[in-house]
């Protein structure tokens, strides 16, 4: 069943006001207190080791629109570059139409990522 415009805009306010709250989830944003309830994992990282770190917005790539999966997008930013792949994901949101289809929000989101090696 899909939403009315003012449901989902409702349906977005309540899910924000739980941001940052203890009967919510922790997100990084102005309140500086969201630092103390970062969850953390250690993992051994090789020489050679890429990592790519990405807002759910530049994620949009893998889902919703399936453009790439995980290893295939950290291939393309390494043998690309970052700076071609927002322009890829600008033209996959072209279509405000698709908002309501897939289930977003907002037309685009940031799109921001980091590119590393060990």
């Amino acid at each position: 069943m899909s939403l009315s415009p003012e449901d989902r805009r409702k349906w977005l306010q309540d899910v924000r006001a739980l941001h940052n709250t203890d009967k919510g989830y922790w997100v990084f944003g102005v309140e500086t207190e969201a630092a103390a309830h970062i969850v953390h994992q250690i993992a051994p990282a090789p020489p050679g080791t890429r990592v790519l770190m990405m807002t759910d917005g530049f994620y949009r790539l893998v889902s919703p629109y399936g453009r790439y999966d995980d290893a295939v997008l950290i291939e393309a930013a390494s043998r690309q570059g970052l700076g071609v792949l927002p322009g890829e994901l600008r033209a996959l949101e072209a279509d405000p139409a698709d908002d309501a289809r897939i289930g977003r929000f907002k037309t685009s989101d940031d799109a921001t990522a980091l590119l590393f090696e060990c």
